[in-house]
Parts: C-alpha cells; sequence; structure tokens
C-alpha cells in the first residue's frame, strides 16, 4: 500500500508534464475529422425517437457545418 501511494504521489503531484500530456489533452473529434457531426447526428435521432430536447444538439450541429 504504501509504494502504491508514493507512485501515485510521484505520477499525480512531482513528475513534470511531458510532450505525451499534451497529446492527451486533444480532443478525438479534434483527431478525427467528421466524428463529432456523425455523433451529433446519432444523437438527434435517437433522442427525437425517446422525445428529447435536441436543441443543442441542432445548434451544434449547424455551428459545425458553418465551420467547414
Amino acid at each position: 500500500m504504501a509504494s502504491l501511494t508514493v507512485f501515485m504521489i510521484y505520477f499525480c503531484v512531482l513528475r513534470e508534464e511531458n510532450d505525451l500530456d499534451d497529446e492527451m489533452r486533444v480532443s478525438l473529434f479534434d483527431r478525427l475529422p467528421g466524428l463529432e457531426k456523425n455523433q451529433l447526428e446519432l444523437a438527434m435521432e435517437y433522442n427525437k425517437e425517446r422525445g428529447i430536447d435536441t436543441k443543442r444538439l441542432e445548434s451544434r450541429l449547424k455551428e459545425i457545418e458553418s465551420n467547414s
């Protein structure tokens, strides 16, 4: 238990950030073009089938399409 605690303190607190940490911050939607649009369309279809509000999804989809 002590060695795990020491490792977690080192890894989470004391360790300096590196380029791998920067890569982990990049969104999956930024890495794969078109993925967010596809996910929004699927989410809108799912929500419409279940009677859930889709206004927020529609506005984000319009925003993505206007930037393309």
